[in-house]
């Protein structure tokens, strides 16, 4: 089908690429980590005339980012102006993540009390001469305005989304879904380290279209069902990771170091909030439940969604990344 970019005042809607099959390369969570998105889009055979202009790729592929460009890494302003070129030039698709939609926030008003990872991207933007710094925040607040809470690809059987989505919510915006895809779900309770535990929605994911999504920082790629998670820690001293489908073939480059450490982390800083998850229906969940009237419309992307009250569905064990099924279809290539 014809390649164009969306338009800035078109609304965003997670099937305006339905029908477009790629090829795609999914690129995970980069955080400021300009360095290595450059290296990693150099391996993946995109090429730019100048810094100034977008990158392409020869043979028409297309980047799509998982959001979470920002916060954290030293090159936030670049690694944006990056992404947000290729998708005004048709080249890249992409997805907001939670840290775009504080970052946002923390632009519009100084009244809250931002983390640390977010005060160094306003400040990466604040140094920026001030109409240099009017014309970027212009730009991103365009750009994040104008994103879908998540897409679906090649006609039902891709989808992509920052923190992950539910079955119910494929190609819908609801707000439940929206913020689902854009945050994630936690239980309502804390881990040891102090921090909320993340549902591992992943586990019961029940939809036909392969899921990519990032959000929580794993050490290596990480399939479970039809699902695959590419956020490999790289701000943390890991990896950035690119999924390029169909191929379903994975590449990554490794950080030249770790950028930011949380205060609270293991001592490798990747895979501290994945080895915490924990299943949906866990008591205390914070994400409040869809609507009946939503819970029980059918979807066309996967089974219906169970009625509230409905006795459980059997559903079968998850895979990880060493199952068979995937490391079957998948190849590891790392720089």
């Amino acid at each position: 089908m014809p390649r164009r970019a969306l338009q800035p005042t078109e609304s965003p809607s997670p099937l305006e690429f339905a029908g477009d099959a790629g090829p795609f390369d999914i690129i995970g969570d980069v955080h400021g980590c300009a360095a290595e998105l450059v290296r990693l889009l150099h391996r993946l055979g995109y090429r730019r005339p100048s810094p100034r202009q977008a990158f392409r790729h020869p043979a028409g592929r297309r980047a799509v980012f998982l959001g979470d460009l920002v916060d954290r890494g030293p090159g936030v302003v670049r690694a944006m102006r990056i992404a947000m070129r290729m998708v005004a030039e048709g080249s890249a698709l992409s997805v907001p993540g939670n840290h775009e939609v504080t970052v946002l926030r923390a632009l519009e008003t100084t009244a809250r009390r931002e983390s640390a990872g977010t005060l160094k991207t306003i400040r990466q933007i604040r140094w920026l001469p001030a109409p240099e710094r009017r014309r970027f925040v212009d730009r991103f607040r365009a750009y994040v305005a104008r994103l879908p809470p998540h897409l679906v690809l090649d006609r039902g059987r891709l989808a992509v989304a920052h923190a992950g989505i539910r079955t119910e919510h494929l190609g819908t915006d609801s707000p439940e879904g929206r913020r689902f895809s854009i945050h994630g779900q936690t239980t309502g309770e804390t881990d040891r380290y102090g921090l909320p535990v993340r549902v591992n929605w992943a586990a019961d994911y029940s939809g036909k279209p392969l899921v990519v999504y990032g959000h929580t920082p794993v050490g290596r790629p990480e399939w479970i069902g039809r699902t695959v998670n590419i956020d490999t820690g790289c701000v943390y001293g890991g990896s950035l990771t690119a999924l390029r489908y169909p191929e379903m073939k994975l590449v990554s480059v490794k950080a030249a170091r770790a950028y930011y450490r949380p205060r609270r982390s293991l001592p490798s800083g990747v895979g501290l909030r994945a080895e915490t998850r924990s299943r949906a229906g866990s008591p205390g969940l914070s994400a409040t439940t869809p609507a009946q009237g939503v819970a029980e419309r059918s979807s066309p992307f996967g089974s219906r969604p169970q009625s509230p009250g409905a006795a459980p569905r059997s559903r079968p064990a998850p895979r990880s990344a060493s199952h068979p099924g995937h490391s079957s279809r998948t190849e590891w290539s790392r720089e």
